[in-house]
This record gives structure tokens, sequence and C-alpha cells, in this order.
């Protein structure tokens, strides 16, 4: 098999900090998928000018502006990238993100409706040649989406976008296609669902929330490379992710491990009762390790916009849940953010929620879900 690509890394790591006790006994540690994609050549066809083809593999996320340009696509006239990755894989994971769309369930911006992919053993330039569909989805509603599939044999994988959601005012315009190697069984992938301040910690953009979880990880044991999907949404609270948990399970079956990070908005308005939201927790525990999936509760974060009186209550109930399942402990971000409320104010920006992390606090946060989760990756 051939060996592991470099993954740039472009910004500097912090010093290694020591790895803590070991997390509970019946949590697997992940099996690395190297990430094989990037920099990789893109042929590729699209209805846009100036498509860049190029940007689905530059590790720059969240930039629409420099993200590929499918404009908008027909059945009859598709838009598709195809990369040409070699014959030493037996399996591999296809994640794709869009450009601009914030919530998970929003596809304005940039997200195809419909698409397929497939595979091909003999094509010599992406586009002839004889091809397989390994994957179709119609009626997408989210944006990003993540696909295993069988490759033994094959050398090229084709993401083919057919058509673009009725409300796509520029077009469709994917970040980044990224392609991980799970011919091992690899496991290290990650799927984060939670609030805005989900959303907002997991969103990877370049210029100012880096380094960021899988950067991290990648820093400290270059073996890895977590794949990861940011399904955070506005607005939503623990009963919101409980109604969508069956839904999102059937969409990212190959995703392991599920960062949760509710509450904030459960404990908003200086709610008293944790009751309602211990239950929702406890019921989405059971049903993410039910379908052979690791959950992992993040510690509701400090708010200091008099509006969230009693997180501690909350997130007392978290522990409580965690206890009950045996899970592995997640980031404390009440004990960072109370201690450190600087970092819920931008000073180049006053008149702040002081609840949501602005760039330094985004920063910080994906650095206590790497220290908290550190433990897996130790040789």
């Amino acid at each position: 098999m051939a060996s592991e690509p470099p993954v740039p890394v472009t910004t500097l790591m912090p010093a290694p900090t020591p790895v803590g006790p070991p997390g509970p006994a019946n949590v697997p540690k992940p099996i690395a998928n190297p990430l094989v994609s990037r920099g990789k050549p893109v042929k590729g066809h699209s209805l846009a000018r100036f498509a860049k083809e190029n940007a689905l593999v530059d590790g720059q996320y969240r930039t629409y502006a420099g993200c590929w340009r499918a404009g908008t696509p027909t059945p009859n006239e598709p838009a598709w990238a195809a990369l040409n990755v070699g014959k030493s894989f037996k399996k591999l994971l296809l994640v794709w993100s869009d450009g601009g769309s914030y919530n998970f369930n929003e596809t304005t911006y940039g997200a195809p409706a419909d698409y397929r992919i497939e595979v091909s053993a003999d094509s010599s330039d992406g586009e002839n040649g004889s091809w397989k569909t390994v994957a179709t989805v119609k009626d997408n509603h989210f944006h990003a989406r993540g696909h295993s599939f069988a490759f033994e044999g094959q050398s090229w994988v084709k993401l083919i976008l057919l058509r673009a959601p009725d409300n796509s005012p520029n077009g469709l315009g994917i970040d980044e296609l990224e392609l991980f190697d799970l011919s091992a069984g690899g496991t290290d992938s990650w799927f984060f669902m939670g609030d805005s301040i989900t959303a907002f910690l997991f969103d990877r953009e370049s210029t100012q929330h880096q380094p960021s979880f899988p950067e991290l990880v990648h820093g400290a044991n270059p073996r890895f490379y977590p794949a990861i999907i940011n399904a955070g949404i506005g607005g939503e609270n623990s009963s919101h992710g409980l109604a969508h948990l069956d839904e999102w399970l059937s969409v990212a079956p190959d995703f392991k491990y599920w960062g949760i990070g509710y509450g904030t908005n459960d404990a908003a308005g200086n709610t008293e009762s944790a009751g309602p939201f211990e239950q929702n927790m406890d019921a989405i525990a059971k049903r993410v390790l039910a379908a052979g999936h690791v959950p992992i509760f993040a510690k509701i974060p400090y708010a200091a916009d008099g509006g969230h009186a009693h997180v501690d209550a909350f997130n007392a109930a978290l522990e409580r849940v965690s206890k009950k399942y045996g899970l592995a402990s997640g980031p404390d971000l009440y004990s960072w953010f109370r201690q450190n409320p600087d970092q819920l104010v931008d000073k180049l920006h006053p008149g702040e929620d002081k609840l949501h992390p602005p760039k330094n606090g985004i920063v910080e946060a994906n650095r206590l879900w790497w220290e908290a989760t550190r433990w897996l990756y130790a040789p």
C-alpha cells in the first residue's frame, strides 16, 4: 500500500500537552484513515467561469470565493470533478462540504440537491473510460455529506453534480472534497452535532479559525487526520437534536465519534429545571450507542450574557448521563470560558452577545476538544 502523503499544516501547533489518563475501557480508539486527496490534480467540467477545480483539494475551508464553482448543473449537463488517487486503496470515504451554507440543514450557498459518485479503473483523464456508480443522492438538504465505497482495483473518483436546490442564488460551490483511506477499517471520523456554537466551532474557516480539531490531531500524531462533518444548527436545543437523530444516523453511518454540544439554548432565559434536557440527552446517548457510534458530550460553555444563570445544573445533568453510559469526557467549555471571559469578546468588534465565542474563543474551544480526546490518539 502506498505510504500516506503528508498533509500540509499551515498553522503553528501549540506545544504538546501531557496525555491525561486513558478514557473508559469501553470506548474504542480510532483506527487511522489517512487523508489521500490533499493536493492531488483535479480534472473537471463546470458551467461556471473560473471554476477552480484544484480548490477542492487545497485544504482551505469556508472560502466561498475560493471554492470550486459549479454553476447550475442539470442532469443533461452536469458538473463534475474527478481525482486519480491510484490503485492502492481497497475502500475510501469521500467527504464534501459546500462553500458558504451555515446550518447543517441549509443548502442555499453551494450544496447540490442531486448528485452521484462514480469510480473508474481505466479512465485516463477523468472523463473517458468505464465508470461505476457507488453512491446516488436525490433531494439532499445538508451542507456536507460523507460516503464510503469499495475501491479495490479502481483509480479514479468522480463527484457528479446533477441539480441545484430551488434556492441557490449563486449556484453550486463545493469547498473541499476529501478522500480518506478506509482500507485498514479506518474509524477516525467525527460528526459534531449541536447548536450555533457547534456551527461556529467546526466551520474550520481557514483565515481565522485555525488550527482546528483535525489539524491539532494531525499535528500531535501525523498518522491521523480526522474526517469531520459539522452538523451545528443555530437556535437548536436538545429536543431538536433528538428529533433529527434518526435521520442523521442514517445519512452519516460511517462517522464513528459523535461530538454533541447542546444545552446553551435549553438553559436560555435563566431556565432552572434541567429535567427535560437530561431526558433528551439520555435518549440521544442511548440511540447513538445503539447505532454503534461513540457519543461524547461537551460541557455547555459559560455565558456572560446574563441569561444563563443555571448552566451548572445542566452540566450536572450531562455528567449523570455520561456516567450512566460510561461515556468518555468531552471538553469542559464551562470552566474555560468562565475563567477566560475575554475569549467571549472580540476586542476589535465591540457589542458581541458574550455568548458565542469569536475567533479567539473558537480556536481555544477546538484546542479543548483536542486535549479532552487526546488520549484516543496516544500511541
